[in-house]
């Protein structure tokens, strides 16, 4: 289960491999990949998520609910 920065980090890294992605398809690559959301009503953490991340300027929201990385953010890999 993600909540918190985790979360914000697993949206990070799902549009930086999928490009811009409503919150649904965000959600759902998130359960393809076995993880869940840990809250009620999931979709609305996700919005409030990259909320956050769009006022920190790592995310662009392109219209309702839809998000794209912002082309200032480097995502660190790890391998």
């Amino acid at each position: 289960m993600l909540w918190g920065r985790r979360l914000r980090a697993a949206c990070l890294a799902i549009l930086a491999r999928r490009g811009p992605l409503p919150l649904v398809e965000i959600h759902a690559e998130l359960h393809r990949l076995g993880y869940g959301i840990a809250q009620a009503h999931p979709v609305k953490t996700l919005a409030d998520a990259l909320g956050y991340e769009a006022d920190q300027g790592r995310v662009v929201r392109v219209e309702r609910g839809t998000y794209r990385l912002s082309p200032a953010t480097q995502l660190r890999t790890v391998g």
